[in-house]
This record gives C-alpha cells, structure tokens and sequence, in this order.
C-alpha cells in the first residue's frame, strides 16, 4: 500500500470514529483528507504556518468548521497569517454528523484578501470567490461517503494556478 492510500484510510477511518463513536478530532480530520486527495506529505505538529505540503500547491493550511457550531457564518480565522506562510488554503465544512458539507480550495492571496477587520473569512466569501475550487466531491470519496462510481481521479472542475 502507498503512502497515499494508507493516509486515505486513516482519514476514512478518523471519519467513521468521528460519525460513528464522536470520538476525534475534525481538524485533524479534515488534514488527512486534504492530505490523501493532494497526495501531500502533512507538515510537523503544530506547525504554525501550514499543516501539509504537496508538489502541485505547495503549502496548504487547512481550516474546518463544524456547521452550526459559529452561528450560521461558518467562518475560519486567518488573521494571523502572513502572504509567505502558505500558499493555498483548504477550506472544510462539515456537517454535525462529520460528513462533508463544502470544501474549497483557494489561492493564499485570494483567501487573505477576503480577511475581515475581525481577522474571520466568511464561507459564503470563499464559496462565491471565482478562483476558489470545489473539491467535496473527491473528499467524500476519500471519506467513504460517495460510492466509486462517483468518485473523480482529479480535483474537480477547473483548476486554479499552480504553485510555482
């Protein structure tokens, strides 16, 4: 089994504890899975800048928001962040019941430039922002969510630019 894969069974494994047993933690969930699809090396505990790196996006900072528990904003905080620190940003919803409910991903200077005097960035702003990507889909096949006969080889959609 390749790295890849093992990762995706973890994640799909952290989700069923999360679903079955609320046992876990969704942000670490929501690593692995951006992980598995980007087929990413996740960064060192605690790492303050991004959580995983993958050839293609360079580093990513993954956020998660469990649905209902901010409001109905769903907003994550990117205040601290400096332009260099990451280069595209992951961004989960998950319902209350762990499964996926949204997931992006944006360019670094697209995400901080929807940063609020707050230092929060809405959901619904990264949802409607015209370089952000959809990539549930390929996330609830990795989860176990989506049958393979829906499952996508590739991110979904268009892709946005590459890290260079």
């Amino acid at each position: 089994m390749i790295r890849k894969q093992k990762i995706a069974k973890v994640a799909r494994l952290q989700g069923e504890l999360l679903r079955e047993h609320q046992t876990g933690h969704p942000d670490w969930y929501a690593e692995m899975l951006v992980c598995a699809h980007v087929d990413g090396q996740l960064a060192s505990t605690n790492n303050p800048k991004y959580d995983l790196q993958c050839e293609r996006y360079g580093k990513i900072q993954v956020k998660c928001r469990v649905d209902g528990t901010d409001g109905n904003q769903n907003r994550t905080n990117f205040g601290k962040y400096q332009p260099n620190d990451f280069d595209f940003a992951a961004v989960l919803i998950l319902n209350r019941d762990y499964t996926v409910r949204g997931a992006r991903l944006i360019p670094q200077a697209d995400v901080l430039s929807l940063v609020r005097a707050s230092g929060h960035v809405r959901w619904s702003d990264i949802e409607i922002s015209t370089r952000s990507l959809c990539i549930r889909r390929a996330l609830m096949c990795i989860s176990g969510e989506s049958d393979g006969n829906e499952c996508p080889n590739q991110i979904e959609h268009r892709r946005p630019t590459p890290h260079k």
